[in-house]
């Protein structure tokens, strides 16, 4: 390729970073809940689910991994603060990144939201 046909190449990928505050503690603190709202997110937006790491800390907060054939969606909460971080990065074209996103944002209802979408890849 040369530099003209990577300057008008189409992403690879789309990565969104979501920051979320005012998110209840009780939401953040439930593992199978968040476990669920990842799973079912990847499905809303059509990606394969591959499988999935989860981890609840003590005294509180949890992690949730979700790995899918098109790449990944994460969280790690901080109940203390109603804040959660997150990521979703979805490649190709098949997957509809801003189902995912708006189903995390349904359930978790957060008060503030803060986001940035970078493309991934040659463009």
């Amino acid at each position: 390729m040369n530099n003209d046909q990577l300057l008008k190449a189409e992403p690879l990928g789309r990565h969104l970073i979501l920051e979320l505050e005012e998110v209840q503690e009780e939401f953040l603190n439930n593992l199978d809940f968040i476990e669920k709202v990842l799973l079912e997110a990847a499905g809303r937006a059509g990606a394969k689910v591959l499988g999935q790491i989860s981890r609840h800390f003590q005294p509180q907060g949890v992690t949730v991994i979700v790995g899918v054939s098109e790449s990944h969606l994460s969280i790690h909460t901080w109940p203390e603060y109603g804040y959660a971080a997150m990521d979703i990065f979805f490649c190709g074209h098949d997957v509809k990144l801003e189902l995912a996103r708006q189903y995390i944002l349904d359930q978790l209802k957060p008060g503030k939201i803060r986001e940035q979408i970078i493309n991934r890849g040659l463009s």
